[in-house]
């Protein structure tokens, strides 16, 4: 083997029984398996076959797809069938709930629809309405009309989510044009593990206040986004959307061929004013999602063997000296803590 021939035209993948190629492309990751069938012809069979994909599924994603409208994706191969769940949300429950993969990991979302939710006067025409919105994945949201009191909760089992893993939940919500009582009021959100009230209640906004600073938002991509401004583009010959050339302040060009522009200066004395970032004792706010509903995290916890009992959610505002309308609640979502929608 001291050849340096030999070791040349060594090709491990005939040395080593497809079984054990197998194993070892599972025990990676499913980015790392997606790798090893581009790179390398020989393991592409093996990266791409059912005994490897069908380990970075849930144990349990069977009994899952069995509670689906349609059981035949159970027929596809593996690996479509992992990405199909990862991008494309199936309803469980009787169309309640919804199931998906975190595409990265293949750990288990849920999102508890608001049918699957506790509301109190929801059933009361008065006070809430059941609706249908194209964006929903579900086929009802609720719709609040008018309350006083405000009180939504959920609830999971934490055997159903995937062990050794940080969740957090979120209530995905919009408002709608007749919005009344959240802008310049917070209402509490928090999470309860077990039967123990010992969750951290946060103060949240569900509508920006309107003198409140713009805030940046985390984008999906780990950066973070501020808008800077919007136009109208009505035929395309308004010229260069750029700095006006009369201001006095212009961009300039850095050496890494990136631009910038000062945003103001401060004098640090002793080091110890604190952080420079956002002040920590804002409220909450919510932000955009991918599909087009806003979404606040209520809270986070960790479930380390799923045998903690169940998870409690709640949305309460109980001051009743205000009525609150317009919110639209499509449920709480219950996913990886840090993975974006």
């Amino acid at each position: 083997m001291s050849d340096p021939k030999f070791r040349r035209t060594m090709d491990f993948t005939k040395l080593l029984p497809e079984e054990c190629m197998c194993l070892i492309i599972s025990l990676t990751s499913p980015r790392d398996a997606c790798r090893s069938a581009l790179v390398s012809p020989a393991l592409r069979p093996v990266a791409d076959s059912d005994d490897v994909w069908e380990r970075f599924l849930p144990c349990d994603y069977q009994e899952i797809i069995s509670r689906y409208s349609s059981t035949s994706l159970l027929s596809w191969a593996k690996k479509r069938l992992y990405f199909h769940l990862s991008f494309h949300p199936i309803l469980i429950e009787n169309g309640t709930m919804s199931f998906q993969l975190e595409k990265e990991t293949g750990k288990k979302c849920y999102m508890l629809g608001a049918r699957a939710l506790s509301i109190i006067w929801g059933d009361t025409p008065q006070y809430w309405t059941w609706t249908s919105l194209p964006e929903s994945r579900f086929s009802e949201v609720a719709e609040l009309r008018i309350v006083w009191w405000l009180d939504v909760k959920g609830r999971i089992e934490t055997r159903n989510l995937s062990s050794g893993t940080n969740y957090a939940a979120y209530l995905v919500f919009k408002l709608n044009g007749s919005r009344y009582g959240f802008r310049e009021r917070t209402v509490g959100l928090h999470v309860n593990v077990g039967e123990t009230a010992s969750g951290e209640v946060r103060s949240v906004f569900l509508d920006h206040p309107q003198n409140d600073p713009q805030q940046a938002q985390e984008r999906g991509d780990g950066w973070m986004e501020i808008e800077t401004g919007e136009f109208f583009n009505e035929c395309g010959d308004d010229g260069f959307l750029d700095h006006p050339q009369n201001d006095p302040q212009q961009t300039q060009e850095r050496g890494d061929g990136w631009m910038e522009i000062e945003t103001g200066e401060f004098f640090n004395e002793c080091g110890d004013d604190g952080f420079l970032d956002h002040p920590q004792n804002d409220p909450q706010q919510a932000q955009k999602r991918g599909d087009g509903w806003m979404e606040i995290e209520m809270g986070e916890f960790f479930n380390e063997c799923g045998d903690d009992g169940t998870v409690e959610f709640c949305l309460r505002e109980i001051d009743c000296n205000y009525d609150k309308r317009g919110l639209i609640i499509e449920g709480i979502e219950v996913r990886p803590k840090n993975i974006g929608r």
